[in-house]
């Protein structure tokens, strides 16, 4: 993230708790196996580790995904294939555009208020001992806060409310070892909102 500037007030932030170095509790958002839905998605939707072995005309053809890596895009659909659900078309659409056939009856209803129904693209989980190659998600397993004064290496002006979404649980303890809250890379942070799939529906 390369900001000049950032301007984040006035706006109605949560509140932090009375805390040296707030940090909220630990919110489970899912269940602690996640859906095979999910898993699938993580897959497809991961950077491809045969990148290298691929050949490609410039650094622009590298696929960003799995499914870019596999699949002839956008997927075919018709009586002969076998049929994409609304919701994970609707799902792939968002996070990789052009991946399957635009239809806007498809789209995903919700009100705005609904934050599982509002899939925004793919999530990077932050924990550090995931090692260099970072875990991708669509639905996260948990998610925090933690009240920051600098954002992308840019004073803000104040104490804003950063929200830190895992994997799976146990992912965002880093943020606080043996009871400690730990001092986060802020510089290195992206700013990205996602949202839950319930593929039941």
């Amino acid at each position: 993230m390369k900001l000049q500037s950032l301007l984040l007030f006035p706006n109605p932030f949560i509140s932090p708790p009375p805390s040296p170095k707030p940090l909220s509790e630990i919110e489970y958002v899912n269940p602690k196996v996640p859906p095979l839905t999910e898993l699938a998605l993580r897959v497809l939707l991961a950077h491809p580790t045969s990148q290298k072995s691929a050949s490609f005309s410039s650094s622009t053809d590298i696929p960003e995904t799995l499914l870019e890596q596999r699949f002839d895009l956008p997927l075919p659909i018709g009586a002969s294939w076998c049929p994409i659900s609304p919701l994970l078309r609707q799902t792939l659409s968002v996070c990789v555009p052009g991946s399957v056939l635009a239809d806007e009856s498809l789209a995903i209803s919700g009100s705005d208020d609904d934050e599982s129904m509002q899939i925004t693209g793919i999530g990077t989980c932050p924990n550090p001992e995931h090692g260099r190659e970072k875990r991708v998600f669509v639905l996260h397993a948990e998610q925090r806060f933690t009240w920051e004064h600098r954002i992308a290496g840019l004073e803000v002006g104040g104490v804003v409310p950063v929200r830190w979404r895992g994997c799976q649980r146990g992912c965002l303890d880093f943020l606080c070892p043996s009871g400690e809250v730990a001092d986060v890379n802020m510089e290195e942070f992206q700013a990205v909102r996602f949202g839950g799939l319930d593929f039941e529906d």
